[in-house]
Order: structure tokens, then C-alpha cells, then sequence
């Protein structure tokens, strides 16, 4: 699920501890995503496979 993110963005996305308005990572809990920031990424899409995070809880897709 999250390799179709890293695919567009061309980088890992990094773990962090929280998602704030403008972060880039996942916070994980249990190895389950739970959090999303993909913060000024320059995304005009999202990939299906978001539908797959069905333990996500917190999304921010701020200034793409």
C-alpha cells in the first residue's frame, strides 16, 4: 500500500511519532498504519491502494 506512495514520490516515507498539519511520514501502531502526512509532496493523486489503510485514522494531504 504504501510502496504505490513511495512509487509516485520516488523516496521512502519516513516514520515519525505524530501527524501534524505539515508532516511527511507514517506513524505506526501495532504494524498498522495509522497516520498519514504527505505534506507539500506535489501530489494531484492518490492511489486506490489508500483504501487498503483500514487502520488510518489521521490524513493530511495539505499544499499538493
Amino acid at each position: 500500500m504504501l510502496v504505490d506512495f513511495e512509487r509516485i514520490l520516488g523516496r521512502p516515507i519516513p516514520q515519525v511519532s505524530t501527524i501534524e498539519w505539515n508532516t511527511f511520514g507514517i506513524q505506526v501502531h501495532d504494524q498498522h498504519v495509522i497516520g498519514l502526512g504527505l505534506y507539500q509532496q506535489g501530489l494531484t493523486t492518490l492511489p486506490a491502494s489508500i483504501g487498503n489503510l483500514t487502520f488510518l485514522q489521521k490524513l493530511d494531504f495539505s499544499w499538493n
